[in-house]
């Protein structure tokens, strides 16, 4: 006669629904790993290259501040400064490799203008960069693909349509990197 244990062995290792479940959980906790890093890596990008420019503002001033309105800024003279990286092309080369160049401007009012030219690629750096107001010298703003208006016909836009709210620059940002895969922040400066 054959007796049934009526007790059973206790299995071991893992069934395939506890293997699943394992690996469900975490493929969550990765991908919540790189959602963070991406945000981390894109705030500190936009960190350095707000940073970076408000240096080159600051060499500017520095350097042009008691020179006669007719003296022409020269980004060479702003790069050595400020030790400033440069490209081939004279740009200076952001710390998120993206490019700065500066615009020397016209003389009006007795006041030395010039514009700071920031290429992108990035939609969220590029709607940062064309919303924030850089102090009192920063007199307008704009977001284009290639040709910015001159920086004295921008004097002349009333002073409510010189800057960009932070839903205007995200939507003309994202509009033209979708379309060119590039945008230019162009901000003009009175110094």
């Amino acid at each position: 006669m054959l007796f049934f244990s009526k007790k059973k062995k206790k299995s071991r290792g893992l069934s395939l629904i506890e293997a699943a479940m394992v690996l469900a959980l975490s493929a969550i906790v990765v991908s919540g790993v790189l959602f963070y890093y991406n945000n981390a890596s894109s705030n500190r990008k936009l960190q350095e290259d707000l940073k970076t420019v408000q240096m080159v503002i600051s060499t500017i001033r520095t350097l042009y501040e008691n020179q006669s309105a007719s003296t022409k800024i020269d980004i060479s003279a702003v790069a050595k400064a400020g030790n400033f990286t440069t490209a081939s092309s004279g740009n200076i080369v952001m710390p998120t490799g993206e490019t700065l160049s500066i615009l020397d401007g016209t003389t009006a009012f007795n006041n030395r203008l010039y514009a700071i030219d920031f290429y992108t690629k990035d939609k969220n750096i590029c709607a940062h960069m064309a919303s924030v107001k850089y102090g009192t010298s920063h007199f307008a703003t704009e977001v284009v693909a290639s040709k910015p208006t001159s920086v004295i016909n921008l004097l002349t836009k009333p002073a409510t349509d010189r800057y960009l709210t932070v839903s205007d620059a995200a939507q003309q940002c994202s509009k033209i990197i979708d379309t060119n895969g590039k945008a230019r922040v162009y901000m003009a400066f009175k110094g």
